[in-house]
């Protein structure tokens, strides 16, 4: 399976890049992650043992991010995300989304299937 991130380093400068999410380990995963800044759309569904979104406060142009099934139960890391506007958190055990008041944006649509 493979997970595909989709990046935009200028204007209209855009790469790919995969992960073949087998092979690779949440924190390997996280310290690639660190080394991007200008991603825009991040699916983290595939990994179901995520628990902790600390890595993805540096990700501040971030639009979309999908958590469905994953083990995350705090948003308080993604506070900061000013240009979110999309969330999947389905079958995640997040207990609060009082955190994502102190985000900027004008609207976020929060997707959510209870379990």
């Amino acid at each position: 399976m493979l997970l595909t991130l989709l990046l935009s380093e200028e204007v209209d400068s855009i790469q790919h890049q995969a992960f073949d999410t087998v092979s690779l380990t949440k924190e390997s995963v996280f310290a690639a992650i660190k080394r991007v800044e200008k991603i825009h759309d991040l699916d983290l569904s595939a990994f179901t043992t995520l628990a902790n979104l600390e890595p993805l406060s540096r990700l501040t142009d971030l639009k979309s991010l999908n958590l469905t099934g994953t083990q995350v139960t705090d948003l308080l890391p993604i506070r900061n995300l000013n240009f979110l506007e999309t969330l999947n958190i389905s079958k995640c055990k997040i207990q609060t989304l009082a955190p994502l008041r102190l985000c900027k944006t004008s609207k976020i649509w929060i997707f959510q299937i209870l379990m």
